[in-house]
């Protein structure tokens, strides 16, 4: 489609993989709707993370999307408050708004309303229709009341909003539900869609434009310094690549209990006569890799991957047999994109995770194989952080 009024599309990511969910979404949009003349700004949230993840983000976005203008979120910029009501809301989308620099919107992207910032340009823009585009399996937790979580916050209820953790009482705009134009999912084959959301249009992304993606998301690690993605970690014994999380920084567990959770699971995939590659969550700087390479030495492979560049971009170039994390959306990413050799050990996981988490352990657990643990049980660790 070309001649016809230009369309500004706002967008809003809060991590490395959102970014690539987010450009695969643009694509297939493109596609769809044939790729007119378009003003695309990207608002990147980057609260809460150390300068060189933000730093890979930064770079990462640059590279997935030509963006007419990139607006950073830093800390500070919007404040993550636990009793935010509407009016703050408006107040802060009235400020985002200058800071944009955008008298109004067509259409915005948002991954949920789990962050201020994409609960803000709702606000902001009254008039804009919305894309949600996949969050991995945040995206497929329903709400805990009728209707689902998502529907209920839109449709204006004041309650109690537990699922994010972030604020306790909202007010979105009443009506916010019919200007959900469409949502983008890549897993709706694997996951149940929230019912609250089952009915909106649904914007098909294929394997070609995911694997698409991926590559530029790996021409980005190579151009950003990291000549030879994968290098020193493709050859040697078979190995099972094992992906760190992030529950201790997301006051899940102390980190004394993540470290052991994966001291127990590297254990468990060495006793199964692999050897391991460990890959560090994106928004990690201060990882658990080194701890597990001093426990288990050189059959724990640390060398070779950014921790932001994400492993399905480059598990079909390493030695790996298959794919071990707990929670990790990546396990379902992997099997859409052909791995047949996925583990989960979210069955080893707390019982008493808090929030969307727990809710996320039970499907994992429910759909995926467990990783055989050498005493013949899970068990959960202790250390929860109440």
């Amino acid at each position: 489609m070309s001649g016809g009024p230009r369309r500004t599309r706002v967008c809003v990511s809060v991590g490395a993989w959102q970014l690539v969910t987010l450009a695969a979404g643009l694509r297939a949009a493109d596609a769809a709707d044939g790729a007119g003349d378009t003003h695309d700004v990207l608002l990147l949230d980057l609260h809460g993370l150390e300068a060189s993840v933000a730093a890979s983000f930064r770079a990462l976005a640059s590279g997935l999307w030509d963006w007419d203008r990139v607006v950073e979120l830093e800390a500070g910029s919007l404040p993550r408050t636990r009793g935010a009501s509407g009016r703050a809301m408006v107040e802060q989308g009235r400020a985002l708004v200058a800071g944009l620099g955008l008298d109004q919107a067509d259409e915005l992207w948002i991954c949920g309303l789990f962050e201020v910032s994409q609960r803000v340009l709702i606000e902001a823009f009254p008039g804009a229709g919305v894309t949600l585009y996949e969050d991995g399996l945040h995206s497929y937790v329903p709400g805990r009341r009728s209707g689902g979580l998502l529907k209920r916050v839109m449709l204006g209820t004041v309650g109690e909003w537990t699922s994010a953790g972030r604020v306790k009482r909202a007010s979105i705009a009443a009506g916010t539900v019919a200007r959900l134009k469409r949502a983008v999912w890549l897993l709706d084959d694997q996951l149940p869609v929230p019912p609250a959301l089952a009915r909106i249009q649904r914007l098909p992304v294929s394997a070609e434009v995911l694997r698409g993606v991926l590559e530029q998301a790996v021409g980005v690690a190579e151009a950003s310094g990291w000549a030879g993605v994968g290098e020193g970690v493709s050859d040697g014994p078979e190995r099972l690549v094992v992906l760190g999380q992030c529950y201790a920084q997301a006051s899940q567990m102390s980190r004394e209990a993540e470290a052991e959770l994966y001291h127990g699971v590297v254990g468990d995939v060495l006793a199964m006569g692999y050897d391991v590659l460990w890959k560090e969550h994106p928004r990690l700087a201060d990882g658990f890799g080194p701890g597990l390479r001093e426990a288990f030495g050189d059959r724990v492979v640390l060398g070779g991957l950014p921790g932001w560049l994400p492993i399905e971009a480059v598990a079909a170039r390493l030695n790996v047999a298959g794919c071990v994390s707990a929670t990790s959306t990546s396990l379902f990413y992997l099997k859409k994109l052909g791995m047949d050799r996925v583990y989960t050990f979210a069955d080893r996981l707390p019982g008493s995770l808090h929030r969307s988490y727990g809710v996320m352990q039970r499907m994992v657990t429910d759909r995926l194989e467990a990783l055989p643990s050498r005493t013949g049980g899970g068990g959960g660790v202790e250390g929860v952080v109440s």
